[in-house]
């Protein structure tokens, strides 16, 4: 028997041996995120970038749905929805509750507007229940991306591409800082 799980093994690792990881992929842990700003700059900077953060007046910023491209060209909408604007980073929600998510969501939000990130991807999975119920987190990500906390940091946000996630992840489009 322990002949058959060597040989299965390696079987395995011979299927495998050439696999390569994707390039250009950043996937983040939601509890390894980025909470300083990139080394190099001041602590004067870092100060007053936290600083503009902590009073962004999200009042001026109506409400975004899925989809909506209101506040982005066609060309860039375009973009975004067939996933032809390259991922700066990925968080993965699957196997978080609410209360968590959300709090990960907004902190992933934000540093991605500090890091000058362009587009990032939240996971959220389909979670379908057994009546045929959405997840939670599924249903509610288009409500987190409208918090005041994050919604002055948002153009765009859609469905992802089945590569990325499909149905159970949504690409999000990032303001440039300026």
């Amino acid at each position: 028997m322990e002949d058959d799980n060597q040989h299965s093994d390696s079987d395995w690792q011979q299927e495998v041996g050439d696999v390569q990881p994707l390039k250009n992929k950043k996937i983040i842990s939601p509890d390894a995120l980025i909470k300083t700003h990139t080394a190099g700059k001041s602590s004067k900077t870092n100060n007053t970038t936290q600083l503009n953060l902590e009073y962004v007046d999200a009042k001026n910023y109506p409400e975004l749905a899925l989809n909506d491209s209101s506040f982005v060209d066609g060309n860039l909408a375009k973009k975004l929805r067939t996933g032809k604007i390259a991922l700066d980073a990925t968080l993965d929600l699957h196997g978080y509750y609410q209360e968590p998510a959300i709090k990960k969501t907004i902190e992933f939000i934000r540093n991605s507007y500090i890091n000058d990130w362009r587009c990032v991807c939240i996971v959220t999975g389909k979670g379908k229940d057994k009546q045929g119920n959405y997840g939670a987190l599924y249903s509610n990500l288009p409500n987190w991306l409208n918090l005041p906390e994050v919604r002055p940091f948002i153009l765009m946000f859609c469905h992802a591409l089945p590569k990325d996630g499909g149905q159970g992840a949504v690409y999000v489009l990032l303001r440039r800082k300026r």
